[in-house]
């Protein structure tokens, strides 16, 4: 018996056929293959623009996907409810606001302290670091908040040792001029109406909001209503230079009903306390930025 000989050249052909359908078909399969890449997010809570990915710094953004879903957008518990690390106490409608970010601030009584709160790149934060309330911002104006967390905040200073919470508001869309108004109303009294116009003028973005929110609150003695009016203009006269000034007007009033203990509660849990009502116990706010 004779063992099969396979000639070189053979096999040379064999090994070529193979080679030569195997790029055809993946060319095949690149042609059939649908590429789909994510969108470049740029990050500018650490004092730069930085793409998301090459941060390493523990970062969340809160896009419009949730700003659009928002239910009363009239305080911080509702954009960042879903932000890990982040804890918002809401106690009346957004008068007594309290927020820390992994256990920073979670000792003080209300509003926030350690923690850096930045509209358009201005802080809310007075000398000592404390912010008292979320009252200049309209969460029916924001484009997105960036959140970042942890001891890279420091870049900051000492008031942001707990974190940075960036709040960009948007531009107007890129047209001579646009606008447009709602009116929302729910339960216990509450409505808002929201307005704003805008547009491009040569190099110049400009936008301006104005809003009306009012409501009784779910306990006795808790009516509250905001009134806000929020002006931006971008100015980019190149690509390396940008200039951004902004006006803000905030009136807010807040009944305050305080706390009742448990006897109280099982008697009327929607009651005040007693000894708010004859004082007529309230937080007023008025700022102009």
């Amino acid at each position: 018996t004779e063992k099969p000989m396979i000639h070189r050249s053979a096999l040379r052909a064999v090994c070529f056929v193979a080679a030569f359908s195997q790029i055809a078909a993946s060319q095949d399969t690149k042609k059939d293959t649908l590429e789909y890449k994510y969108p470049e997010v740029v990050v500018t809570a650490p004092r730069m623009g930085l793409p998301l990915k090459e941060i390493p710094f523990a970062t969340s953004i809160v896009g419009q996907e949730v700003f659009r879903n928002l239910p009363r957008a009239v305080a911080m518990d509702e954009p960042l409810k879903l932000v890990p690390g982040v804890k918002v106490d809401n106690q009346s409608n957004g008068s007594r606001v309290h927020l820390s970010i992994r256990g920073q601030g979670i000792l003080t009584e209300r509003g926030i302290r350690g923690i850096k709160i930045l509209l358009d790149g201005i802080p809310l934060n007075d000398p000592t670091g404390f912010a008292p309330d979320f009252f200049d911002v309209d969460f029916s104006t924001v484009d997105r908040i960036e959140v970042l967390r942890g001891p890279a905040a420091s870049l900051y200073g000492g008031s942001a040792s707990g974190g940075i919470i960036n709040i960009i508001t948007q531009n107007a869309p890129n047209a001579p001029l646009s606008g447009g108004a709602s009116v929302v109303g729910g339960s216990n009294g509450f409505w808002k109406a929201f307005g704003q116009f805008g547009g491009r003028a040569n190099a110049v973005n400009y936008l301006v909001s104005f809003s009306r929110s009012m409501g009784d609150g779910s306990r006795d003695h808790t009516h509250f209503q905001i009134n806000n009016v929020y002006g931006k203009a971008t100015y980019t006269p190149s690509a390396s230079l940008q200039l951004t000034p902004v006006f803000s007007r905030s009136e807010s009033y807040h009944e305050n009903p305080e706390g009742i203990n448990l006897e109280q509660y099982t008697e009327n849990a929607k009651q005040a306390n007693p000894d708010a009502i004859p004082f007529n116990e309230y937080l007023s706010t008025n700022r102009t930025s």
